[in-house]
Parts: C-alpha cells; structure tokens; sequence
C-alpha cells in the first residue's frame, strides 16, 4: 500500500538538499511518519510534505530538460548548459511542460517557467555538470529508457488538454527511435 499511495522524491539537487516524502492522491502521511522519523534519526533529512505534486513537477522539468538531449547528444549535463543551441531547447522543453501543467492545474515550486530556468541554470545544473543522462546509459545497455514517463509523458498530457508540444514530441521520437535501433 505505501508505494501505491506514496512517493519518495529525491530532490537533494533541487530544494534544500532533501528527500521528501508524501502523497500524490492526499492520503494522510501518518503511515510513513516512521519512516521519516528513522530516515532523519539516521542522518538523511527528508520530511514529510502535505503534496508532493509540486515536487514530482519539479522534477520531471529538471529531468526532461536534460535526459533525452543528453542521450540524443551524448554528452554530460554541463555540455548541453554551456551550448546557446541546447540551452535554447531546454528552455523550449521547460516551457512547453510549464504550459501543460498549468493547464492541468497544477503548480510546482516556481511561479513560472523563467524563474524555474533561473533556479536551474545557476542552483541545479551546475553540481550535476559532470552527470551523464540516465537515457543514453539505458540506450547504451540496451535497455529501455524513461522516456514514457518524462517527455512522453508531456506530450500525452499536451495532447489531452489541447496544448502542442512539438520540442517535447520530437525528442521522444528521437529517444523511441534510439530504442528501437538493432545496433545500438
């Protein structure tokens, strides 16, 4: 019942360097309290939060601004930060699934798309410069990546409520394509 009703996020690299706990269907979080608790009293800081909604969108910006460019290019997270032609798309990226989530009426930490690139660019980017896109080493295994799950899943959301996400559509293409490639 916990991993149905509740979500761990591991957002150390996006707000306050903590794992957070808490329910995306507004479950009460007293059966996870014990969890925290041992989690804090061992000395990994991660409270409990009422929605963890915002969290998971904060995430999904994070991770799809990068893992499919990273996977599709081949290069670390610093490498598409650095390039003004990458940079250009992630901001496309980040703005198309700020568009979408408004639209579904949710929020997440930031009160737009350009104060979360500010965050990104100057708090979360650079500790994880170096970081290779868990996509290309899921490609590179032969394995299948995430790609439903983080564009693909703003594309299906997009498309849902009326909204066109062209930069999110075309890299998921591209990601299911890689999949699909026999010589990768």
């Amino acid at each position: 019942m916990l991993f149905y009703q509740y979500l761990k996020v591991n957002l150390a690299y996006l707000i306050g360097g903590k794992i957070r706990l808490g329910s995306l269907y507004g479950a009460a979080t007293a059966p996870v309290v014990g969890l925290s608790e041992a989690l804090n009293a061992g000395g990994m800081p991660t409270p409990l939060v009422a929605a963890i909604a915002g969290d998971l969108w904060a995430k999904l910006f994070y991770n799809n601004a990068l893992n499919a460019l990273g996977a599709i290019l081949k290069v670390p997270y610093g490498a598409l930060g650095e390039n003004p032609m990458t940079r250009s798309l992630m901001e496309a990226i980040t703005r198309e699934g700020f568009a979408v989530m408004t639209a579904l009426g949710y929020q997440t930490h930031w009160p737009d798309a350009d104060a979360f690139l500010r965050a990104f660019y100057t708090r979360m980017l650079p500790p994880t410069a170096a970081h290779r896109s868990s996509t290309l080493q899921d490609l590179q295994r032969g394995a299948r990546t995430e790609i439903e799950y983080l564009n693909g899943a703003i594309v299906r959301e997009g498309l849902r409520v009326g909204l066109p996400t062209p930069v999110n559509t075309t890299l998921y293409q591209l990601v299911r394509f890689l999949e699909a490639k026999p010589d990768r």
